[in-house]
């Protein structure tokens, strides 16, 4: 072997291992940022919330009360996405939009 091929060898490790470190802080910061949240009882999704949090995974039971809350924290930009597919909506709370209401 000659020494281009050594060194190019040398740089596709070093290259290889830093896109690996890279992924694995990405993957780290995406997992950090997701609140997870169980609602036992639906209509108190705003006392479980942390603050600030721009992805959430919620499951349990919601309401039009918690609904509503996921809307306007939407709306107000502080939340980017939520998971719902572990959520089950029942009836009652507060109408969600105008006179739309869970039943």
């Amino acid at each position: 072997m000659n020494n281009f091929t050594l060194n190019h060898r040398t740089c596709m490790r070093s290259l290889l291992r830093f896109v690996c470190l890279l992924v694995t802080c990405c993957c780290s910061a995406v997992a950090w940022a997701l609140s997870e949240v169980h609602v036992e009882k639906a209509g108190t999704l705003f006392s479980l919330l942390p603050a600030s949090e721009e992805q959430l995974k919620i499951s349990g039971s919601i309401n039009g009360s918690d609904i509503k809350y996921l809307r306007q924290l939407i709306n107000e930009g502080g939340v980017t996405s939520v998971d719902l597919s572990a959520v089950k909506i029942v009836s009652g709370g507060a109408a969600y939009y105008e006179t739309n209401k869970t039943e």
